[in-house]
């Protein structure tokens, strides 16, 4: 499958005066720093963080990641926040260097959230987003027809298949993402 290359990943403390983020929690977010990767290589070590993840979170409970991609004339990005069993938030942000449609980066944004996951030995997750046409192609309640769209569709089956134990999504209003 055809993906695009160039992804610069952004992680900023949520009280950062360029932090992106739409909302944030006082007090419960710590800076975590991406490798210098500049390049998404479907290597799975390129979401490896240097900061050390809680073992406990990671080996049992339910993790949520909510998943949202923006598409504009300005540019596109993704953005991921994954909520550890005991209510850690860690938000991370994601620019896409290439033109593409509401689709593909809302493709992108799951994809880059569940390889962030499988990199911190997440096994069990939840996942909800706001785009009603991704969630229902996972979910196969909705056809998938253009070839491109279906490339996803089928990475996403090959990443939950391959990295979770348990896997549940579900589309959640914009308005509540």
């Amino acid at each position: 499958m055809y993906r695009e290359t160039r992804v610069v990943k952004i992680v900023t403390k949520a009280d950062s005066s360029d932090n992106s983020l739409v909302y944030s929690r006082e007090g419960d977010f710590t800076c975590l720093v991406l490798e210098e990767d500049k390049k998404f290589d479907h290597d799975p070590s390129f979401c490896q963080f240097k900061a050390e993840q809680p073992s406990e979170d990671n080996e049992a409970g339910i993790w949520t990641l909510h998943f949202d991609g923006a598409s504009s004339r300005e540019g596109n990005g993704a953005g991921i926040l994954l909520i550890s069993p005991t209510g850690k938030w860690i938000p991370l942000s994601f620019k896409l260097e290439y033109e593409a449609t509401n689709n593909v980066v809302e493709y992108e944004a799951l994809l880059l959230g569940l390889q962030t996951a499988r990199s911190m030995n997440i096994q069990n997750i939840k996942v909800l987003g706001d785009f009603e046409l991704v969630v229902k192609q996972i979910r196969n309640q909705c056809q998938t027809k253009h070839p491109r769209l279906r490339a996803y569709r089928n990475e996403v089956w090959d990443k939950v298949e391959n990295s979770f134990s348990a896997f549940n999504i579900q589309f959640m209003p914009q308005e509540q993402n």
